[in-house]
């Protein structure tokens, strides 16, 4: 009797003991799987997929160059506005992602994607300087660039104008004004027909051609209406070049780190393009290619 006692004590404690562990499994695997993830990032071990890692961090970096109405962020608000924010705040909801707006420069925009700072550059021009380093995805819309010059010169009215030795250009260093400049127009600070400078206010260099110290500032036409439709004294001093027949014709996207697995590039790509889709983002995206007819097409 004592014996079949004990038998019945040791199995209940089996048995409770068992059924502690079916219970206690769900808690630890997801506490192990935490710690795995936090060891790599991308769940995988060796695994390098970029998508993983964004997925297993639970954020989404979005780095931001003011670019508006598609994209512009307030640093001490933490809060991004425009297009692509209203897209990118949408995959962040319907993904369960937290969307992280980050502050980046023209210049510096390509090394912090490099080093890992920020997993997406948002509304880029796609070009052959940017793409020789960097990857583009969610192709939407096509930029015109122009040129901004003195209603009163007469030094630019063609484009074989702008190849002359005593036409000036100024434009920011890194953004796509200075590689058409460069590439395209072959001036140089060396030939002394190129002014660059680093700035994140793009609008700033048509203060120099205003104050007669360039001739001509090359950059996006949405960013050139923009400064003129919002800046009375220039209106009246400043006009735009190549509206119609723009100097180049360049695809917005998304750049992304060059990787040999391209599942975040496949996945942005989806993801940015079911956003824009939906009511709000489909009728602003509308509304801002008939405001800046010629200077912003849809691709």
């Amino acid at each position: 009797m004592e014996g079949a006692a004990t038998w019945a004590i040791t199995g209940i404690t089996t048995l409770t003991a068992i059924i502690g562990v079916v219970f206690a499994w769900p808690s630890y695997y997801d506490w192990h799987r935490k710690r795995r993830a936090e060891a790599n990032p991308t769940g995988h071990a060796g695994s390098t997929s970029p998508l993983a890692a964004v997925l297993a961090r639970g954020t989404l970096r979005v780095g931001c160059i003011p670019f508006p109405p598609l994209i512009s962020y307030n640093r001490s608000e933490g809060h991004a506005e425009g297009l692509y924010a209203t897209a990118f705040d949408d995959v962040g909801i319907r993904n369960g992602l937290t969307i992280e707006y980050v502050s980046v420069r023209n210049d510096n925009a390509l090394r912090r994607l490099q080093d890992g700072k920020i997993d997406l550059v948002a509304c880029l021009l796609e070009t052959p300087e940017r793409t020789r380093a960097a990857s583009f995805t969610a192709r939407i819309h096509q930029m015109a660039i122009c040129g901004v010059v003195r209603r009163d010169s007469t030094k630019i009215k063609t484009r074989a104008d702008l190849r002359r030795a005593d036409v000036q250009a100024i434009v920011v260093e890194g953004e796509i004004g200075a590689e058409v400049a460069r590439t395209h127009l072959g001036m140089s600070p060396d030939n002394g027909r190129l002014q660059e400078i680093v700035t994140n206010d793009v609008s700033s260099i048509f203060a120099q051609v205003m104050s007669g110290h360039a001739d001509v500032a090359i950059t996006d036409g949405v960013t050139c209406a923009d400064y003129l439709a919002t800046n009375e004294d220039a209106q009246d001093l400043l006009m735009i070049r190549f509206m119609e027949d723009p100097l180049w014709l360049v695809p917005c996207g998304l750049m992304v780190k060059q990787e040999s697995d391209d599942s975040l590039s496949r996945w942005l790509d989806e993801q940015v393009r079911i956003s824009l889709r939906a009511p709000i983002a489909e009728a602003e995206s509308l509304q801002l290619v008939a405001r800046y007819s010629n200077l912003l097409r849809e691709m």
